[in-house]
């Protein structure tokens, strides 16, 4: 009985110990780190802060990837700012805190890497001109811009929804579309970028010019007879001009608007081989742009004698 009784304080010393070691061990939490301004194209401000509890040293160490010591300092020093911290050239950076001396009492985190290069591609000043109108529907745009470091030597033009227009080299600046389309918005748009660069890019709207709509119009209609083919028929040749034109084609009528035949404008000047003798002492032939019955032109002319 007094065997037991002596085992037992002993016991209770033991568990004793135990509670207290675990009480006293050394604890690091709550890592913050804060990137502050570049100091240079690779180093930055970091500002490193965190808490402690039984520390057992007053000073703490600082670790980057690979467990590379950069540094020793008090912890009175807390929070502490790291004037050029150096970038490691990945998406984060990694910090690794250590208690001087206790290797089992660390915390590691990482941290963005700030962009701290000066040479990002840059579009600046973004200016539209717009010029005289070219149709109804297209004027001529004059686009300039500066830029920084575009890492290309030409760039894109696009409209609304994305829209491709061309690309163009940088030495050509400032640069002139001849035909740019309208919107038919109140505004028309564009946006340049650096080509291959699509986060180097500018957008700027600006008011179209009014194109007032020109009429279709033929001038200059002329007809040259030729020889007969046969007793009731000859060859006669057609020229004419047309501006402002809706078609490709244009249509070819007798008297009473009789359609001879369709034709593309770049058949001009046309000869149709075997026209009929209309039988009247002038023969007639009207000319009128396909699909537009405002847009036409007649002529008279003697007729060719066949008989």
């Amino acid at each position: 009985m007094k065997r037991f009784l002596w085992v037992l304080p002993l016991m209770l010393l033991f568990l004793t110990c135990d509670r207290q070691d675990g009480d006293t061990a050394c604890v690091v939490s709550g890592l913050t780190l804060t990137a502050g301004d570049c100091t240079s194209d690779s180093t930055y401000a970091l500002t490193i802060d965190f808490e402690t509890e039984n520390p057992g040293n007053d000073r703490f160490d600082v670790f980057i990837r690979n467990n590379v010591l950069i540094g020793n300092y008090p912890l009175s020093a807390l929070p502490l700012t790291i004037s050029n911290f150096k970038k490691s050239g990945l998406d984060y950076d990694f910090i690794r805190i250590c208690i001087n001396d206790q290797p089992d009492c660390c915390i590691a985190e990482e941290i963005l890497s700030p962009n701290c290069t000066d040479d990002a591609c840059e579009v600046s000043n973004l200016v539209a001109e717009t010029g005289n109108c070219t149709s109804d529907s297209t004027y001529a745009l004059t686009i300039d811009f500066e830029y920084a470091h575009p890492g290309n030597t030409s760039f894109d033009v696009f409209v609304s929804n994305n829209v491709f227009v061309g690309n163009y080299p940088l030495s050509a600046l400032p640069v002139t579309i001849n035909n740019f389309k309208r919107s038919g918005l109140s505004n028309d748009a564009v946006k340049v970028c650096i080509n291959d660069q699509p986060d180097c890019c500018k957008i700027i709207e600006f008011d179209p010019p009014e194109c007032p709509v020109e009429p279709c119009a033929i001038t200059d209609l002329k007809v040259d007879k030729g020889t007969c083919t046969s007793d009731s028929t000859y060859s006669v040749t057609i020229n004419f001009k047309v501006s402002n034109t809706t078609n490709a084609g244009f249509d070819v009528f007798v008297r009473n608007n009789v359609l001879i035949g369709y034709y593309p404008l770049s058949s001009l000047p046309l000869t149709i081989p075997d026209f009929k003798v209309s039988g009247k002492d002038f023969d007639f032939i009207k000319v009128c742009i396909n699909d537009n019955a405002d847009c036409c032109k007649a002529i008279e002319f003697p007729r060719e004698d066949c008989k």
